[in-house]
């Protein structure tokens, strides 16, 4: 059995299968982290995601779309990644970290202007833009960190 997706399914995916990545990623380093202030933003940006991903699922569910679900396996090895890169690299681990999660923030901001690019749904695209709102916060914050 083959399933053919039209491109905003299949950016609309992208979206929450990176998302949801990332949260895996934040999670995993939000108990890594030295500085308490980093640690409550990465948990807080972490639920936020969490919250506008999952009301993104709704409503596509409700539109009749059976959105895709994360690797959960691809964030066990991005974490993995960086806790090596942070061992062996010079510097604070904390930085390291900080580094990974931009990175992550990145691949997130990528995929909703992808998903936004093709006019979706009023209704999604304001979660998408609440989506890339709280993003772009998040990474300014993690700039001011490096």
């Amino acid at each position: 059995m083959t399933l053919l997706k039209d491109e905003m399914t299949a950016r609309l995916d992208a979206v929450g299968r990176i998302g949801m990545e990332t949260i895996g990623l934040l999670e995993h380093f939000e108990d890594r982290l030295d500085d308490p202030a980093l640690r409550r933003l990465v948990a807080s940006h972490a639920a936020a995601q969490r919250r506008l991903l999952e009301r993104t699922a709704d409503l596509r569910r409700e539109r009749g779309d059976l959105p895709q679900t994360a690797d959960p396996e691809r964030t066990h090895l991005d974490t993995a990644g960086a806790v090596v890169r942070a061992a062996l690299l010079p510097g604070n681990a904390s930085e390291h970290y900080v580094e990974s999660l931009l990175d992550a923030a990145d691949r997130v901001e990528e995929a909703i202007d992808d998903a936004l690019s093709l006019e979706p749904p009023p209704e999604i695209r304001a979660l998408l833009e609440s989506f890339k709102r709280d993003n772009e916060d998040f990474r300014r914050v993690l700039r001011s960190r490096i």
